[in-house]
């Protein structure tokens, strides 16, 4: 039985980027768009793992994991968009097991969900304390030694007897040996020992030295006021070329998108990426350089915006702005032209792949 992971995402083009990552590892993936969804999920299916955003359309989503670790261990991951410190580490100490920001690789994400659900069983399958006390019936019990108490009251008598015995015997003797010992010691006589005179030899004065004459000093060097300089002249032949150091995006690999020849991008504030160097930069990391991903995935948003524009919806975005009416079909009409630019950019990436 696969597993099954519960996205809590409103954006709809993330839950479907995110769901076909992850159906493609092997994991049946559940969507909640709201925090009230998530607990609707929660009450009739089982989930292994819950990948939670924080910006939630009813309301904060760090409250929700501290409800769901009170009543569950099911691991919590945060995929969010908030880079800041303090929302990591409240996450974390509310009980989140990983904490992931947008945008991420597809295999990282794949790996953090893999090790976690990993780190999960571990601790459920870790045996109890219970599992390695012996049981009661291998421990050996001490039986209790019945005590004669007759045998111990003369064993104490004959031991108090000895004592006393020795404590009157014992210095007696000893006073006696010493009295012995003293008249039978011959007396010695002290003998006059003549002192011993040392003579040392009488040590001869040392010889005279005569101090010789200083030799004369040599005659004054003038120092000239100023020392002739070698100047040296380049050698032509010796000069190395300069070479010019290589551009980031050469460095990561698509330093075509210096050269080529596609329209600029329109200029809408809120877009991530506002030239072609960034655009690719931003499929490199987020498509692993594949630019079909992102083709699809600006042409699904453009029919969205469409949909919304015929029906006279308004259009929400992460800055907090709403686009309605012939606000939104300008910004239809920009994004018409960046998809435009981007069909230019994939064209021209796979050209240079060619190449290579």
């Amino acid at each position: 039985m696969s597993q099954v992971i519960l996205l809590v995402e409103d954006d709809e083009s993330i839950q479907d980027l995110v769901k076909a990552i992850l159906e493609d590892a092997g994991y049946e993936v559940l969507i909640a768009g709201t925090g009230a969804e998530m607990y609707n999920v929660f009450a009739s299916t089982d989930i292994s793992l819950v990948l939670l955003d924080l910006g939630l359309p009813d309301g904060d989503a760090l409250p929700h994991i501290k409800k769901i670790r009170e009543e569950s261990k099911i691991p919590i991951i945060i995929l969010t968009a908030r880079q800041k410190m303090d929302d990591r580490l409240m996450a974390l100490g509310l009980g989140a097991n990983d904490y992931l920001t947008k945008p991420i690789h597809a295999k990282e994400l794949t790996l953090r969900i893999k090790n976690t659900l990993a780190s999960s069983r571990n601790r459920a399958s870790s045996p109890s304390l219970k599992a390695v006390i012996p049981p009661q019936q291998f421990v050996q019990r001490v039986k209790p030694v019945k005590h004669s108490y007759g045998i111990t009251y003369g064993v104490l008598i004959l031991l108090f007897a000895t004592s006393a015995w020795l404590f009157w015997a014992w210095p007696l003797g000893n006073q006696a040996q010493d009295d012995k010992a003293i008249a039978s010691a011959p007396v010695l006589e002290a003998e006059n020992t003549p002192p011993t005179i040392i003579v040392s030899d009488p040590v001869p004065a040392p010889p005279s030295v005569t101090e010789p004459e200083p030799a004369p000093l040599p005659p004054t060097v003038e120092i000239p006021a100023t020392l002739p300089v070698e100047t040296l002249q380049p050698n032509p032949e010796a000069v190395l070329e300069e070479k010019t150091p290589l551009t980031k995006a050469e460095l990561l690999g698509y330093g075509w998108v210096l050269n080529t020849r596609c329209n600029p991008m329109p200029d809408i504030k809120w877009w991530k990426f506002k030239n072609h160097e960034e655009a690719a930069n931003y499929v490199l990391r987020v498509y692993s350089g594949d630019w079909t991903l992102l083709v699809k995935n600006l042409t699904e948003r453009l029919a969205k915006l469409y949909a919304f524009s015929e029906k006279n919806i308004s259009v929400s975005f992460p800055s907090g702005e709403s686009l309605k009416g012939e606000a939104l079909l300008d910004y239809i009409q920009h994004f018409g032209q960046r998809l435009n630019v981007v069909h230019c950019l994939a064209k021209a990436a796979k050209e240079a792949r060619a190449v290579q």
